[in-house]
């Protein structure tokens, strides 16, 4: 059971911690939209690897899935903030 925790915590967490950071890192940085948006992107797809090694280096699957849930939650309530109603 703790390995199909740490599995879908990588693949479902991973996901949307990537695309919330990806999102926000788009609105903060400063340039043009469009690059803006292919920095974020490229950086995501690192931070999503970074967060499934993660996840399999935690010491329990409650760590990782809460390592990884909060700051996801804390993310898309900025995000929203930001955006004013985006999610």
């Amino acid at each position: 059971m703790a390995i199909f925790s740490r599995t879908l915590a990588a693949i479902v967490g991973g996901y949307w911690l990537a695309n919330v950071m990806g999102i926000l890192l788009s609105l903060l940085l400063g340039g043009t939209q469009a690059n803006n948006v292919l920095t974020a992107m490229l950086m995501s797809f690192s931070m999503y690897a970074a967060v499934v090694i993660w996840v399999f280096s935690a010491k329990t699957a409650k760590q990782a899935c809460m390592g990884i849930l909060i700051p996801c939650i804390v993310g898309s309530l900025v995000v929203f903030v930001m955006v004013d109603g985006a999610l």
